[in-house]
């Protein structure tokens, strides 16, 4: 299997499994975290690589043409997923400073549940206090005691089915629930955000406090996680600006 020339090597290291050929397509498969897709590259008189199965490593450009997916913007969202989920308990830990600031009590959450739109992270902490038999789980992990604070949740409005992802306030396991509670779930954040918001939108401050630029380096590869005009609101806080606004000040302190 030949590497394109036109790539550097140092360039190619997101691995893709050709597992195999059928006809005139390879069957592939990312083994990359996060981006696991599956695909049908074709083969043709005008496809310069020569490919075989077994291990591949491509490219930015090569994933992005063979999965039709962006890699850097999966890369900034599962970013965005994973330190939000990590620092649920933390957040919760300073709830009270978080309620005492109307900006960061809606910064904004990646969190976005079906007929409500995206939930703020304040509404999520009260959730996690007014209702913690839907929002508060304990810990699957044999021998702790701990409890996980949902921080993703998705379902069916029909059968009730939920399927939730949680991270535990004492020894940090971020786990996986199901339950029947989906409904439930959604019209608990509703009636939060609706009496949090009667006019049903969050007031714009005149000097509107601007997110942090968060950027992670892999190798000789720099991405940047700010959220994207359209994703967030520009005019306001996200989750990340209130994790290190908050490590900030507790360093400070």
């Amino acid at each position: 299997m030949k590497q394109d020339s036109n790539f550097l090597e140092e360039e190619a290291f997101i691995p893709v499994d050709f597992m195999c050929r059928k006809h005139d397509y390879f069957v592939a498969k990312c083994l990359q975290p996060y981006h696991a897709h599956k695909t049908h590259i074709h083969i043709s008189k005008d496809n310069p690589n020569v490919y075989a199965t077994g291990l591949y490593k491509a490219t930015k450009a090569q994933y992005n043409e063979w999965f039709g997916e962006d890699y850097d913007e999966e890369e900034r969202k599962w970013h965005v997923w994973k330190e939000y989920g990590e620092n649920m308990p933390f957040l919760f830990e300073h709830r009270e400073e978080i309620y005492a600031r109307p900006d960061y009590y809606y910064a904004q959450t990646p969190l976005s549940v079906m007929f409500i739109g995206r939930v703020y992270l304040g509404a999520l902490l009260r959730a996690y206090e007014l209702d913690s038999k839907l929002f508060v789980y304990p810990c699957d992990k044999e021998g702790c005691d701990g409890v996980s604070y949902i921080y993703y949740f998705a379902g069916s409005p029909l059968s009730g089915s939920m399927s939730a992802n949680g991270t535990c306030n004492k020894c940090g396991e971020m786990s996986c629930f199901r339950a029947s509670s989906f409904m439930k779930m959604m019209h608990a954040l509703d009636d939060i955000m609706k009496a949090d918001l009667p006019d049903g939108y969050v007031k714009r401050t005149e000097k509107p406090l601007q997110p942090l630029q968060l950027q992670k380096q892999h190798g000789n590869l720099v991405l940047d996680f700010t959220p994207k005009e359209g994703e967030m609101s520009p005019e306001r806080l996200t989750v990340s600006d209130v994790i290190h606004l908050l490590r900030s000040e507790e360093a400070e302190g």
